[in-house]
């Protein structure tokens, strides 16, 4: 399995929203969310937001987000999303697009944010790198529940991402 990583153009912005939406995954990049329509997702991608493809074999089979987040830190946050025929890959998806953000960007850490719930991700976390840090009351938005519930802030750093390989 090849996974490669690249940032996204602007004309590939909808066709991205469309897929994260029609596979009900677009609160796992942004869980302060409820909905978010189209034009305040295309508002989010501007500016400082990096939107990367992760393609496996050539596909695209996921995306992650990278925000600035602290500047004199150099800590961005993450957001990540696997489509739905690719979460057998998500672990090594998500260690690739990190990789790819120390590699690239000015950035020592990363902290992404997770609704408690959603443990899956947090399983996958630490074999990835990511550290929980702390639990933060009504953080995230989870679907499911219909409502505002408790978010798991989680940390990781080049070392720590490097770590989690062997």
């Amino acid at each position: 399995m090849e996974i490669t990583c690249r940032v996204l153009c602007d004309d590939e912005l909808d066709a991205v929203y469309e897929r994260l939406r029609r596979e009900r995954i677009l609160w796992a990049m942004y869980p302060e969310f409820q909905e978010i329509p189209l034009d305040k997702w295309r508002e989010l991608q501007a500016g400082a937001t990096l939107l990367l493809g992760v393609f496996v074999d050539g596909e695209m089979g996921g995306v992650f987000t990278v925000r600035p987040f602290c500047g004199l830190t150099q800590c961005a946050e993450v957001g990540t999303a696997a489509f739905r025929g690719f979460f057998h890959a998500a672990e090594a998806m998500c260690r690739a697009a990190s990789l790819w953000c120390f590699e690239h960007l000015d950035c020592v850490s990363m902290m992404g944010r997770v609704p408690a719930q959603n443990r899956h991700v947090l399983r996958m976390a630490p074999r990835v790198g990511f550290r929980e840090v702390c639990r933060i009351p009504g953080m995230c938005w989870y679907g499911k529940a219909g409502r505002f519930v408790e978010g798991a802030l989680l940390l990781a750093t080049r070392d720590s991402v490097i770590a989690s390989e062997v």
